[in-house]
């Protein structure tokens, strides 16, 4: 079996493009592993979820990302984050530690292409040869709680902690 990946955005038609050409590309190589690659332009309300639960992976290479709904939701689903390490984005996906089947994704730094290209054969690599490790990262990321509940509670510790720290 291979990775399921799908697509899509609304930035420029040129990114669009060379994704594409990547499918038609991967489909000259391996014509089954192409039928798992879908490529779309836009965002399209009716296949966020079904895109979220159908994939194995969900790739965010966001420049900035001030807060992010959709790893959160993917992580929900049991998608495995690919993500640039910005914003609401490392704030909510933490890194895969190989071998240990700690984190619930997998986040790279630099904004390039090649850093891009790595993180996804690292998230690739680990998909065959630590099936294991997948199946962890799966479960850490379904068991995260992005709930208000949980949110007020952090809000509270930092709000006692700023008037502990003022009356010190």
């Amino acid at each position: 079996e291979v990775p399921l990946f799908v697509m899509g955005g609304a930035g420029d038609v040129k990114y669009f493009n060379y994704l594409k050409k990547l499918k038609d590309d991967a489909a000259k190589i391996n014509p089954k592993a192409a039928k798992r690659i879908f490529v779309f332009k836009g965002y399209k309300d009716e296949f966020a979820y079904a895109i979220q639960l159908a994939s194995d992976f969900y790739m965010m290479p966001c420049r900035f990302e001030p807060c992010g709904l959709n790893q959160m939701y993917s992580m929900i689903y049991a998608t495995l984050p690919i993500v640039r390490r910005t914003g609401g984005l490392a704030d909510t996906v933490s890194q895969y530690e190989e071998g240990a089947g700690i984190g619930t994704g997998f986040l790279f730094d630099d904004a390039t292409t090649s850093a891009l290209y790595n993180t996804i054969g690292w998230a690739c690599s680990t998909w065959y040869d630590r099936k294991p490790d997948i199946t962890a990262l799966r479960r850490n990321a379904m068991g995260r709680d992005f709930s208000w509940s949980a949110s007020a509670e952090k809000y509270a510790q930092v709000y006692k902690w700023s008037v502990d720290a003022r009356t010190a």
